[in-house]
This record gives structure tokens, C-alpha cells and sequence, in this order.
């Protein structure tokens, strides 16, 4: 378990996110765009969880100013961050 690095979740839900922040400490690459049912959180949740996270794109989700600081505070290796929309 945690050698899973690539995620683009395209169905995935919060209960799904949350999963996947207890299971995968070494994800480097997450893709949750257009996801605006996913909660605060469970995006703060696997933020926490994958200090390894080089590639963020949560765009078109709902991004709050929390989501932001733990961003900034967690991912000092973070090499693409995309939060459009």
C-alpha cells in the first residue's frame, strides 16, 4: 500500500477522496477538476496526507481561503498548481 503516485479522478466523490488521503502517501500527481461536489475536507484531507504532491490541479472545484493555506503550507515541492474557475 502508498506506492500509488498518479491519480485523475473523474468520479471520484469525497468518501472516495478521503480513501484515497488514508491509503496513498506517495501520490505525486492528483487531477480533481470539475468536481464541485467534493468538500473542503476532504481536498484540506489529501493535501495533508501527500507531502510527496507534485502536480495539483483542483480547478472548476470550490476552493476556499483554508484550501489555499494549507496549499501553501504543505506543498514547498508543488511544480504545477492550477486552481482556475
Amino acid at each position: 500500500s502508498g506506492g500509488f503516485r498518479n491519480f485523475h479522478a473523474r468520479e471520484v466523490d469525497d468518501k472516495g477522496l478521503i480513501t484515497i488521503a488514508d491509503s496513498y502517501h506517495k501520490l505525486e500527481y492528483l487531477n480533481i477538476t470539475y468536481r464541485t461536489e467534493i468538500t473542503e475536507h476532504s481536498i484540506c484531507g489529501i493535501i495533508r496526507s501527500s507531502p510527496k504532491l507534485r502536480h495539483l490541479d483542483i480547478s472548476f472545484c470550490k476552493i476556499t481561503d483554508k484550501i489555499i493555506e494549507e496549499i501553501a503550507s504543505k506543498f514547498l515541492n508543488l511544480k504545477y498548481l492550477n486552481l482556475e474557475g
